[in-house]
């Protein structure tokens, strides 16, 4: 942290006059530290500028401190703490750890592969315009998993991953076609 004293006394006037509009600021300013240590290669560091702010509920820090340990980054992987970071991110809208959760969920990070809270995760983060969530959710609902198999509803997630330039889903669009019907297609769209 650059200032401890000032986020302190940030926190005490946001707490005691109120006001919301310095604290987020403050909160992001050192939350940004932590990003900036991140890009120099100091882990470590980065991981204690986020700490407070992750124990505030910042789900910026929140989401970075869950990447540290899936990505095994200045600590040891720990997919179990990871996750825990993540849903307390993705709980308060973190479109990131709400993509992050599903995939761990869905290749059996956390212990076992369980489709159906990866798609509920991967539904909510592709319902918030994530492309690669788009491409996970349309890719469940074209093989069955953890929903009921439906081409139209595969391609319509697919086509929406591609139109923000996931090349993946381009690539994926290309394969349905082989397997749809012009008129589901048209649907899809």
């Amino acid at each position: 942290m650059k200032n401890p004293i000032l986020i302190n006394r940030l926190l005490s006037l946001t707490i005691l006059g109120g006001s919301l509009f310095i604290f987020p600021q403050a909160v992001q300013a050192t939350v940004a530290d932590g990003v900036h240590a991140y890009e120099k290669g100091n882990y470590k560091q980065a991981r204690q500028e986020w700490l407070p702010y992750a124990a505030l509920g910042n789900t910026n820090a929140l989401y970075n401190l869950g990447q540290l340990y899936r990505m095994a980054r200045g600590v040891e992987a720990d997919y179990t703490k990871a996750e825990e970071y993540y849903l307390r991110a993705a709980g308060r809208g973190h479109v990131g750890a709400q993509r992050n959760l599903g995939t761990l969920y869905y290749f059996g990070r956390t212990g076992k592969v369980d489709h159906i809270k990866a798609f509920n995760w991967l539904l909510k983060s592709a319902s918030n315009g994530d492309p690669r969530s788009q491409l996970m959710v349309g890719t469940m609902y074209f093989n069955g998993e953890a929903t009921e198999k439906n081409n139209v509803e595969a391609y319509a997630w697919i086509l929406l991953a591609s139109e923000s330039g996931l090349r993946n889903a381009t690539e994926a669009l290309e394969q349905m076609k082989r397997a749809m019907e012009p008129d589901q297609i048209k649907e899809a769209k």
